[in-house]
């Protein structure tokens, strides 16, 4: 038991800090290089111009999950051009975590289920809405269509902007304040929208302190 408690941790301390490591090993979820790049990068600002269908709700998700999972008391605010999609995110968030949560359950006949770490250590969802959750550790997720009144009132520790090609410069400029009061990791995501707006200055700009990525 106590060789299992050495290794549990270990495995533990991995997931902690290796975010497409635990997607791996709790979710099933194999991500390719790129992937895995964006899932556990700590850079302050990444911006990221992909194709359709590449994954980014998903993996968006599963970053979002596991800040909410592993740093306690964590406020990820997910912004979206548009409710549904907005609610599209939350959920994959949500599948994440819950499939997490189910995969630390005990199993009947046995003394526990062979997993890397304690089923106790890993906190539960407590509340859930179709645009926000709120974990046993106090941390919450919640998600939002893009407008200035929405994004108000909120301290996050990370903001993702969604199709954020299609989000107002206006509703971009809202989040600086926001970031100012509070440092926190910003992500922009899109596939492209022509030759215009923030996220396409941003992307063709030569300020290094964006990590940009390209799929």
């Amino acid at each position: 038991m106590e060789v299992r408690s050495e290794a549990a941790w270990l495995r533990g301390y991995v997931h902690r800090w290796c975010p497409s490591v635990w997607a791996a090993d709790v979710l099933s979820f194999i991500a390719d290089p790129v992937q895995a790049k964006f899932i556990d990068s700590e850079a302050t600002d990444i911006i990221i111009n992909c194709t359709r269908q590449w994954g980014k709700t998903t993996t968006a998700g599963i970053k979002a999950a596991h800040k909410a999972r592993f740093v306690k008391e964590s406020e990820v605010l997910v912004v979206s051009a548009t409710q549904r999609q907005a609610g599209i995110l939350e959920a994959k968030a949500q599948w994440a975590l819950t499939k997490a949560a189910q995969k630390f359950q005990p199993v009947m006949g046995k003394e526990y289920e062979v997993v890397e770490y304690d089923p106790d250590d890993g906190p539960q969802i407590v509340r859930r809405s179709v645009l926000s959750l709120e974990l046993s550790n106090g941390s919450r997720i919640i998600s939002t269509p893009a407008s200035e009144d929405s994004i108000r009132g909120y301290s996050p520790s990370m903001i993702i902007v969604d199709e954020d090609s299609r989000v107002s410069d206006a509703l971009y400029d809202a989040l600086r304040p926001m970031r100012a009061a509070h440092p926190c990791q910003l992500v922009l995501q899109s596939t492209p929208n022509g030759k215009r707006g923030h996220f396409y200055r941003e992307w063709i700009g030569d300020d290094s302190a964006w990590t940009r990525i390209k799929v």
